[in-house]
């Protein structure tokens, strides 16, 4: 039996071992699985800086979590309504999977049947995926006396559909959409069966923790008073999001007084490069990336299309929100010919003369980092000369 172990070479404590062997967390065994039921389930759990609810334990041991906020909103397709030919499993597995820690992971197993009876659920046909969604029988079999751990105030995509449309986890109730509205999307992830667990009782202020040392999508990095999260990985480059607004929202300006598209000859994008950079004293640790500011027309591959280099953007649609408590701000996608994209609690199009929050997006060398660990309590830290 293989045993994981640690870099000094002690042995780790299987998680599917411990979690079976908690009492009052809310696993239940049916037939060769464990799921966990009910509103106070005790499965949170820590990866990649993220915090993920795990749902099941399967019979092989792998288990598969969901995260717990909202990554951020996007279509489930244009027009398709059946995931593994859609444009978010396109999405979630070729652009977000590729930025994780894969090596604790492991394909999962989806049904691909059409949920037409809630009543009459059936898994003859199974696909598989790298990331997918909740399912509609993942939400049915996580109610206990009628309340669940996934019941929140959230609109979510889920994995089925009845062959028309898509079928939605509408904060605590079932519904379908047509596929090309803007939902939130929530990835569920398949942990391996030898995923070893560090310390944590699966509680949400002391989550199961399964990673020795945090990966850099996701963590927190610290330049001069200011914290912002890793957003993306490219070679030796990490791009990263403020956690928070520029000048603490005091500040609102206009994306542009004339155009939707983000330019550093105007606007927002001149502003950003040059008097910003003038503003922040970690300026010189910063470097050239490229930010997407393609149009979002149900596909994502399009906002990937003819990129800005720069050293200062704002966050685009596919992006992560990593702080939903920060609002009212600019993004970097246009919306048809006249609007752009902004996020308030949820996605809306607006003029770009508007005066709204500015939210940071810069890249730095991973050579810059000199300490911490990534966590909010330890940032890495950049050293500005």
């Amino acid at each position: 039996i293989f045993t994981p172990k640690s870099s000094d070479g002690k042995k780790i404590v299987l998680l599917n071992n411990t979690i079976k062997a908690e009492n009052d967390n809310g696993l239940v065994q049916e037939g060769r699985y464990y799921i966990f039921k009910g509103e106070n389930a005790k499965n949170y759990i820590k990866f990649s800086n993220m915090l993920f609810r795990i749902t099941k334990i399967n019979s092989d041991g792998t288990m598969e979590m969901v995260l717990d906020d909202t990554l951020n909103y996007l279509a489930f397709d244009k027009e398709k309504y059946e995931f593994d030919t859609s444009n978010i499993d396109n999405y979630l597995n070729e652009y977000f999977y590729k930025k994780l820690n894969t090596s604790l992971l492991t394909t999962g197993t989806y049904c691909k049947d059409k949920v037409s009876d809630l009543n009459k659920i059936t898994c003859e046909n199974k696909g598989t995926s790298n990331v997918k969604l909740l399912s509609v029988s993942d939400y049915l079999n996580s109610k206990k006396d009628d309340k669940s751990y996934l019941n929140d105030s959230s609109i979510v995509w889920l994995n089925d559909n009845n062959g028309e449309q898509v079928w939605l986890l509408n904060k605590s109730n079932l519904s379908l959409s047509s596929p090309n509205e803007l939902y939130e999307v929530k990835p569920v992830l398949t942990l391996n069966n030898v995923v070893g667990v560090y310390s944590g009782s699966g509680t949400k202020d002391d989550p199961y923790i399964i990673e020795e040392k945090n990966e850099y999508f996701a963590s927190y990095v610290k330049l001069d008073n200011d914290i912002y999260r890793v957003t993306d990985i490219n070679s030796n480059t990490l791009k990263l999001t403020m956690n928070g607004l520029y000048k603490d929202g005091n500040t609102k300006m206009q994306f542009s007084s004339s155009s939707n598209t983000f330019s550093l000859e105007n606007g927002l994008g001149k502003h950003l490069n040059s008097t910003f950079l003038d503003e922040i004293s970690y300026s010189s640790v910063l470097v050239e990336c490229e930010h997407n500011v393609g149009m979002y027309n149900r596909y994502y591959e399009n906002v990937l299309k003819n990129p800005v280099t720069a050293k200062v953007s704002i966050p685009s649609i596919i992006d992560p929100i990593f702080n939903k408590e920060d609002n009212n701000y600019y993004l970097t996608t246009p919306f048809e010919d006249k609007y752009v994209y902004i996020f308030n609690k949820d996605l809306y199009a607006v003029k770009p003369t508007a005066l709204r929050n500015i939210k940071p997006v810069i890249c730095i060398d991973k050579k810059s980092i000199k300490s911490g660990d990534g966590s909010l309590n330890n940032p890495y830290v950049v050293e500005v000369k």
